[in-house]
């Protein structure tokens, strides 16, 4: 929250766009917590879709879109991709409708074009109402998923306090990333406070879930905005000292024991590469193996322990090196159009970086499972759709006037 009160912010300064992609990205991580999992008598993930799915009807039906030019090349690659699945299913005997990155892509594609739709109604108020909401909500989400598993860690077990640790992990990182970049530099300084407090307790619950990936991705988000930021200085300096010290209490033997060797890689064996990397290693020796004769069109459906290697078995080595640049293109979009000194574009490209990091350790990531990644497509879609916008707040996204400060 920034330095305008909440009622004022929600009621009187935010479009009604703004208003309903606040809740529904607040849903999105709301519908994943383990509270929902347990309560519901069907996945909680249909409760985030439906959401999804009022927001695209209120823009069809109450925002008709007008001088709006349609991303040409997503839509083609989406044609295209459509097209390999149905021939080689029909073809072949591959079933190229069981891959396990299909479903993943299109939910992507579709917050994407929701997200794009909303982009020429937003204004300053609701980039900060989004970012309040989705913080508040992982702060939900971090508090259910501490206080239901995570308050009696066995670091010295072999297995996991929480059976789905990689998403919940990439959630609450997700949510410590605007946290830090956007919230804890409130003006307000209770919220100051209290934000920095909250990222800090988010931080501390993707250690105690020990999920490998997503501590080194937090790492790597660390660096990102230290190395990539334009704005806020203080926040640069404060991640480059915690890093530091962290380097040096990681020198320390007893330190790097119980840290890594105990919480990190608990009762596995340190000197076996497939072991810590729960069979990843093993994944990667024998890919060539696996893939066999199959290398051009792909196995159809070959989940694996990496976004690379899935969609490379699954759609071959053409269509999975194209996938492979549909994830990053985002990130390059960025780089090329985006003014970095803005802070949500700066949460874009850190996001971007650590969920494409993220996806070397795991098999869906940045496309899901589900809505996981929900705010990288969201903000790509927001992002690309504000193109042509002219108005003083485009002005402080985009890079042709990137000497117009956000603040």
């Amino acid at each position: 929250m920034a330095e305008i009160g909440l009622k004022k912010l929600i009621l009187d300064d935010t479009t009604t766009t703004g208003k309903l992609l606040g809740v529904v990205a607040f849903m999105s991580i709301i519908a994943q917590a383990p509270i929902l999992q347990t309560s519901l008598p069907f996945p909680p993930r249909y409760v985030a879709f439906a959401f999804w799915g009022l927001l695209l009807a209120y823009i069809i039906l109450y925002r008709p879109i007008k001088n709006i030019k349609l991303p040409l090349t997503i839509i083609a690659f989406s044609i295209i991709y459509v097209m390999y699945v149905l021939l080689g299913s029909f073809l072949s005997k591959i079933d190229f409708l069981d891959s396990t990155i299909l479903y993943s892509y299109f939910v992507s594609v579709f917050i994407f074009f929701v997200a794009y739709f909303t982009a020429q109604d937003l204004n300053k108020k609701d980039f900060r109402l989004l970012s309040l909401l989705i913080f508040i909500a992982t702060i939900f989400f971090t508090l259910n998923v501490y206080f239901t598993n995570l308050q009696e860690v066995d670091f010295t077990s072999r297995g996991y306090e929480y059976a789905q640790k990689n998403t919940a992990g990439m959630i609450v990182l997700t949510g410590a990333v605007f946290g830090a970049v956007f919230e804890a530099n409130s003006k307000n300084m209770i919220w100051k406070i209290f934000s920095i407090i909250m990222v800090i307790f988010m931080v501390a619950t993707v250690i105690l879930l020990r999920s490998r990936a997503v501590v080194l991705s937090m790492f790597v988000a660390a660096f990102a905005i230290i190395l990539l930021g334009k704005g806020d200085i203080k926040l640069r300096i404060t991640l480059g000292i915690v890093i530091l010290v962290g380097l040096i209490l990681l020198m320390n033997e007893a330190f790097y024991d119980y840290f890594v060797n105990t919480i990190l890689f608990g009762g596995k064996d340190t000197d076996n590469l497939n072991d810590i990397s729960s069979g990843r290693w093993e994944e990667w020796e024998t890919f060539g193996v696996v893939l066999g004769d199959n290398w051009i069109f792909g196995t159809g459906s070959n989940k694996m322990e990496s976004f690379i290697l899935t969609v490379i078995a699954e759609a071959g080595v053409f269509m999975g090196g194209a996938m492979l640049l549909f994830v990053l293109n985002p990130i390059r979009y960025a780089f090329a159009n985006l003014n970095r000194k803005n802070p949500f574009v700066l949460i874009f490209i850190v996001l971007g970086i650590t969920y494409c990091f993220d996806g070397i350790f795991e098999a869906l990531t940045p496309l899901g499972p589900g809505v996981k990644c929900f705010a990288y497509w969201m903000l790509f879609g927001i992002f690309y759709g504000m193109k042509g916008r002219t108005d003083n707040f485009a002005k402080t996204i985009l890079l042709k006037e990137r000497s117009t400060k956000w603040n």
